[in-house]
């Protein structure tokens, strides 16, 4: 075993003063602003800004849940697919049941294999199919969460998840931090309408 001995000097072979190095790569004044995260998450935005928005077919209750009714939809920049957007409605509820809504780009190109693999829990008369599979209460776990900001609640030990599927073809998913009864989902799903231009 050989033992290091200190430079006698005690300088460094290099010295600590980094104005000396020159750099390889030319830098430009740095951006100002910042305009990318301005843009990242908008929260409480309008049914009408949402279809502005949107560059696919968008949905939305045509009135709030019954035990749920105090709404917000956020426009959130869709990490996954920019510039696409996605859009994320919640609804808090007295009695902890909140609900969140969530449609985007990349939930459309990326969920038709979750769609195929889970089953038809029900249509509405509109066409919107309700898909459950083995990663509801995940997926649902994952949006409460995402949402909780807005909601003040922790995701509750009996959520529930869904995948909808829409007649144009596009998929959405759904959460409810707690459960429902059939005819609540029913009445919920039911009430879901295409927005306009």
């Amino acid at each position: 075993m050989r033992r290091a001995k200190p430079d006698e000097t005690g300088e460094p072979p290099a010295g600590w003063d980094l104005a000396k190095l020159k750099s390889a790569v030319k830098q430009g004044p740095a951006p100002a602003g910042l305009g990318v995260l301005a843009d990242l998450v908008k929260p409480n935005v309008t049914v009408e800004q949402m279809a502005e928005r949107a560059d696919f077919p968008v949905y939305v209750f045509s009135h709030a849940p019954s035990w749920a009714k105090e709404r917000q939809i956020m426009d959130i920049l869709d990490i996954v697919s920019p510039p696409h957007r996605m859009f994320a409605a919640t609804y808090r509820a007295q009695d902890g049941r909140h609900v969140v809504f969530v449609q985007a780009h990349t939930f459309n190109e990326k969920l038709g294999p979750l769609v195929a693999a889970g089953k038809l829990v029900y249509t509405s008369p509109g066409g919107v199919k309700v898909y459950s599979g083995a990663h509801d209460e995940q997926a649902a776990e994952i949006l409460l969460q995402s949402a909780r900001a807005v909601l003040r609640d922790p995701p509750a030990k009996d959520r529930t998840g869904y995948l909808l599927t829409t007649p144009e073809g596009t998929h959405s998913a759904l959460a409810i931090n707690g459960r429902l009864g059939d005819e609540e989902l029913h009445e919920l799903i039911d009430s879901l309408e295409p927005v306009r231009k």
